[in-house]
């Protein structure tokens, strides 16, 4: 049973390791129908967490994002 304990509370500690390291996301992906609330909870929290902050709002049926990066090379 102290085997036991010792693997669980191992194994414990690893997973919160590999949380806290985890990298914050570059990017983030929200739907035209995400309520306006959490658009502005996670706009927050994301330029709470990244020194420069670009917003790009388009219409995916018009537009490709990866288009434009390639016609601006």
């Amino acid at each position: 049973m102290k085997r036991l304990d010792r693997f669980l509370d191992e194994n414990q500690k690893r997973i919160f390791q590999e949380e806290t390291q985890r990298p914050e996301p570059s990017c983030v992906v929200l739907e035209g129908t995400t309520p306006s609330e959490t658009l502005e909870e996670q706009r927050r929290v994301f330029c709470a967490s990244h020194a420069r902050v670009k917003i790009l709002i388009y219409d995916p049926e018009r537009f490709c994002p990866l288009q434009a990066e390639v016609e601006k090379r």
